[in-house]
């Protein structure tokens, strides 16, 4: 995560490794995937979708709380044999 000025950046990939079926869609529904320490936490929550940012996959939500914690709420990004993964690169978003 970069911080420059009023503004955060932020990338990161996500995986859980206890999933047998990729022919199921796995949704994320909230789920806390990470944190942003100090000094990347807005001040306000956020919550990014394609329209604001189109690295976000579309029906996908991140969302950043004044707390830094971060949630997913949507399907993954990858779904494999024995995983899915959620990454996603250059976000965007207000302190």
């Amino acid at each position: 995560m970069i911080v420059s000025s009023n503004t955060g950046l932020l990338s990161f990939t996500v995986r859980n490794s206890d999933y047998p079926d990729p022919s199921v869609p796995y949704a994320f529904t909230g789920e806390i995937i990470g944190v942003i320490e100090p000094p990347g936490r807005p001040t306000i929550p956020v919550n990014i979708t394609h329209e604001e940012n189109e690295n976000i996959p579309e029906g996908n939500t991140l969302s950043i709380d004044p707390n830094g914690i971060i949630r997913w709420s949507g399907e993954a990004t990858t779904q494999a044999s024995g995983y899915v993964e959620i990454a996603v690169t250059n976000i965007y978003y207000n302190l």
